[in-house]
């Protein structure tokens, strides 16, 4: 069985070689005696199909190109057949191939000479899917890696052409090996970034924040929220930013704009940024003043720290005279103009004027054009403008002539192609070839995302109740619309008007009463519809019927009463008439009968027609012909009836009436609180000066007290309760109830605190207490108000040529001893710059001193450099 097994093997073998065929193909071949060849190696292999001769005859065959049938794929498949048999084969098979010549140079040089062959024919298509069928044939060959890079670039080339983040998402996924690979990573991440935000929307940007929160372009997306989001420049849209993207690089800044729109640190944010939002804050609330020290000027806080970092060699003018305002300050370092924060930090180089802005941001000139800067964020708005100028929560830009609407962000909301643009807390009025457009506060997002909103053209507008806005259109039609662009009432021919809250629609036949939500009240036809801020009065069928328009406890009124005719009175009231008797209707429930040719008369005190209280109480007054008058408030109740020849109301409880010659005040109710023997009452609020022949009083209301009428002059309040009468040219103090406290020697006394009152006589001030006294201070030649808070009040005195400052709370800040004092602070936070002058030795010396009087600050100054420092 062993014997017969070797005999098979050596056979086998044998046939591998088939050098017979191989051998007499090859001759041919050369011979292009193709058909021969091919017969002979088709009978070679019907022999033995593994005989890498032949099969090498057959490579060199099809690899002829005078061969008819030349096929250099036919070609590759026979050489590799040839060089995979060459495993099989001993050392003296080998030989054997190698004399025909047959053996592994000869096929290993033909595969060579098919590889290259191969991939010119692939380079001449110059296609990737011919490379990449070269690079998966020929695993092999020398030229496979420039296949696979030639492969790579078309492919890449062909994904940029395309241009989509699919183009590029396929290419990663079919060669992840190539190099262009981190490239086209980026570039997908692009396209897919831009794909999905197209539109710019909110919508799309928080979609896109939720779909791919790894994406690099994550935060990019976060700022297109935040600026979108916060359109409107409504503190609560930073807060919402900051609750929804706590973590985002943006919350800062978010914040920031937050802390400056409110003055408060938002919720929810992490204790360092909060930790540093207070010392934002903090910064902004303390002024800052420049010091000249080693020729450049330092900036300090109120508070005596420093501004890190910053030395300036000049600085506006008035930045010495304490007018260093908003996040940023302005001056040069040598030749260049530059902006630095409060925390020393340079924004912006160029800038030669500044105008601080909500939330942070600047106003800033540079050459002759106008940008925005934001210390956190940097350029919000470029200075390519002629001009910029706040509106409410909105920036207005000028270019050349034309206007555009940006949020305090700089996110533009219209561009630069109107004639004019109006904006206030609700409404948006955009002009542009005559034609205004109306826009709403609530539209800001869609006009930033282009989605322009169908909104009236109008030519006229005016403000109603609860911001509600009328309007004409162009043909006449009016309309109402509420703050949020709802339509109250749809453009029509009808004539709007407010009724109280709600708008009356009238035409010549017909009315419609709408309630400030739109919802329709009344309707019906009408030959006549009058109204006022209370009553709504309707003729139809030759008769009134009137409507009271303040909501009562019991729902909604409905029109009651038939009557021949009406008058409304002021807009509290309306007169009815039936046959020969009329009545005043105040409320739904209260009326008042008036008699045959009595007339009505409105009676607004006069504390509301100044503008010193709000709209309160009325009075009505019933006059006949014979001067008899009745007065009435407004439930109807009288008051006062008589011979009365002067009425007033002076404030929402007290009226005054003359009798004859003379003058009295009655009360809300009619209870008399001064009887008819004064000569005349005028308001000197908060009392009612009185006046007796030719000498003056006070009647004091809300305490019900009086200062009797003896003094030259009105009394002038002094603090509320106290008041300043003048007897024999000079003044004193008087209390309603203890009557006169100090003596009236005094050319002028002026309020100071509680427990001393300023007083001049002649040409000198002192303090003195109110029950008089020896002075409390020095003799003063000059005292001149210097600030104050609520709680306070400062004054630049001078005693023997030399100023100081006092306090009415905290007494003398600085003793009288300087040439000049300055407050270069705020009257929040003042800083007072006191100078003296030592010309004994050629030099000044100033101290900053903060507002309790503490010593901030200390620089001598030759007496030459004064003037670089000095607030002129």
């Amino acid at each position: 069985m062993r014997k017969h097994l070797l005999v098979l093997t050596f056979i086998c073998l044998a046939g591998l070689v088939l050098a017979g065929p191989g051998k007499r193909a090859l001759r041919l071949i050369q011979k292009h005696k193709f058909e021969k060849a091919e017969k002979v190696l088709n009978k070679g292999l019907e022999k033995d199909t593994l005989a890498p001769a032949v099969h090498y005859a057959y490579a060199t065959l099809y690899f002829d190109s005078a061969y008819t049938h030349v096929n250099i794929d036919s070609a590759y498949s026979h050489v590799l057949k040839a060089e995979a048999q060459l495993t099989y084969l001993d050392d003296r098979d080998i030989a054997k191939l190698v004399k025909i010549p047959a053996g592994p140079q000869h096929i290993a040089y033909l595969k060579d000479q098919v590889d290259s062959a191969a991939f010119y024919r692939a380079a001449a298509r110059h296609t990737e899917q011919s490379y990449q069928d070269y690079y998966l044939t020929h695993a092999d060959a020398a030229q496979r890696p420039e296949a696979e890079r030639r492969r790579n670039e078309i492919a890449f080339d062909e994904a940029s052409r395309l241009n989509t983040y699919e183009s590029f998402s396929h290419f990663m996924e079919k060669y992840p090996e190539a190099p262009q690979v981190k490239e086209a990573g980026k570039l997908y991440e692009i396209r897919l970034y831009e794909d999905a935000t197209s539109d710019n929307t909110l919508t799309q940007y928080r979609q896109f924040i939720r779909e791919y929160p790894s994406s690099p372009y994550l935060e990019d997306a976060r700022q297109n929220v935040l600026m979108l989001q916060t359109l409107n420049g409504e503190p609560d849209s930073f807060q919402t930013f900051l609750n929804e993207y706590p973590q985002s690089k943006w919350s800062p800044l978010a914040a920031t704009y937050y802390t400056f729109l409110t003055g408060k640190t938002p919720q929810n944010i992490a204790s360092p940024l909060n930790d540093s939002l207070v010392y934002l804050l903090r910064l902004d609330s303390l002024p800052i003043f420049p010091v000249r020290q080693s020729g450049a000027f330092s900036f300090y806080f109120s508070d005596g720290s420093n501004v890190k970092g910053v030395q300036l060699d000049s600085i506006p003018a008035d930045y010495l005279c304490g007018a260093i305002k908003g996040f940023a300050f302005n001056g040069y370092e040598g030749n260049a103009a530059v902006l630095y924060s409060r925390l020393g930090e340079k924004i912006t180089v160029g800038v030669s004027e500044t105008e601080p802005l909500a939330g942070g941001s600047m106003i800033i000139r540079k050459g002759e054009y106008y940008g925005v800067v934001h210390p956190r964020s940097g350029a919000v708005l470029p200075a390519i403008y002629d001009d910029i100028r706040q509106a409410g929560t909105l920036l207005i830009t000028n270019n050349r002539g034309r206007k555009g609407l940006y949020s305090l962000m700089g996110r533009k909301i219209l561009g630069e192609e109107y004639d004019l643009i109006q904006a206030d807390d609700h409404y948006i009025f955009a002009t542009v070839d005559g034609k205004t457009t109306l826009y709403f506060k609530s539209d800001l997002l869609a006009l930033a995302e282009n989605r322009l909103p169908r909104r009236p053209v109008i030519t006229a507008s005016k403000t109603g109740t609860n911001h509600q806005l009328w309007v004409r259109i162009p043909g006449g039609n009016e309309a109402v619309y509420d703050s949020i662009g709802n339509e109250v009432l749809a453009p029509s021919g009808q004539a709007l008007k407010q009724a109280g809250d709600a708008w009356l629609a009238t035409d010549s036949q017909s009315y419609r009463l709408v309630r400030a939500d739109g919802s329709l009240w009344l309707r019906g036809t009408a030959e006549e519809v009058l109204s006022n801020g209370k009553w709504l009065a309707v003729k139809s069928d030759s008769s009134w019927s009137t409507l009271y328009l303040p909501p009562s406890e019991l729902g909604e009124n409905a029109l009651t009463g038939s009557y021949d005719s009406v008058a409304l009175v002021g807009d509290e009231a309306v007169l009815a008439y039936q046959g020969e008797k009329a009545a005043l209707f105040i409320t739904q429930n209260d009326s008042i009968e008036v008699e045959e040719g009595q007339q009505a008369r409105l009676l607004i005190p006069q504390t509301v027609t100044r503008g010193i209280t709000n709209k309160g109480s009325f009075f009505i007054q019933l006059i006949n012909s014979r001067d008899y008058s009745q007065i009435y408030n407004n439930t109807g109740k009288r008051i006062a009836e008589g011979l009365l020849s002067h009425v007033e109301a002076l404030t929402d409880s007290v009226i005054s009436i003359r009798r004859g010659r003379r003058y009295g005040l009655i009360s809300f109710t009619g209870e008399e609180l001064l009887p008819v023997r004064y000569d005349g009452f005028s308001l000197t609020y908060p009392g009612i000066a009185t006046l007796r022949g030719n000498r003056f009083g006070i009647y004091l209301p809300g305490v019900r007290q009086t200062i009797d009428a003896k003094y030259e002059r009105l009394l002038k309040p002094y603090d509320g309760y106290l008041w300043l009468g003048r007897k024999k040219g000079k003044t004193g103090l008087v209390d309603p109830l203890r009557g006169e406290l100090s003596s009236f020697e005094f050319d002028e006394i002026r309020h100071w605190n509680d427990s001393l009152f300023l007083a001049r006589d002649g040409n000198t001030w002192n303090l003195y207490t109110p029950e008089g006294g020896q002075p409390r201070y020095r003799e003063m030649s000059l005292i001149r108000p210097f600030g104050e808070t609520e709680s306070d009040k400062r004054y630049l005195v001078m005693v023997d040529k030399e100023y100081g400052v006092l306090s009415t709370d905290r007494g003398e800040i600085l003793q009288p001893g300087f040439d000049e004092i300055v407050n270069v602070g705020t009257e929040a936070h003042p800083v007072y710059f006191a100078e003296k002058e030592v010309r004994e030795a050629g030099v000044s010396v100033v101290v900053w001193y903060d507002e309790a009087g503490k010593i901030l600050i200390r620089e001598t100054y030759p007496l030459e450099e004064l003037e670089l420092i000095y607030c002129d």
